[in-house]
């Protein structure tokens, strides 16, 4: 195998771990239907990198943080 091969392996590899990452954020999100789990999942498959930075912007967005824990006893 080339060096440029297991390189570019190693990229989309990359690329793939991180659709995965924001699909499972998506399917655990509440506030969307199942329609709009499906198409940002499908968006995220299609377009690795453009799409899955897409869904994860739409979804730390979306998504507010929670709320700080109160430290007070």
């Amino acid at each position: 195998m080339s060096v440029k091969l297991i390189i570019a392996l190693a990229v989309y590899c990359g690329l793939l771990a991180y659709a995965a990452y924001v699909i499972v954020r998506v399917l655990r999100c509440e506030g969307y239907t199942p329609l709009q789990k499906f198409v940002q999942s499908l968006i995220a498959l299609l377009i690795p990198l453009l799409g899955a930075l897409f869904v994860h912007i739409v979804l730390r967005v979306y998504v507010l943080p929670p709320p700080p824990e109160d430290t007070e006893c």
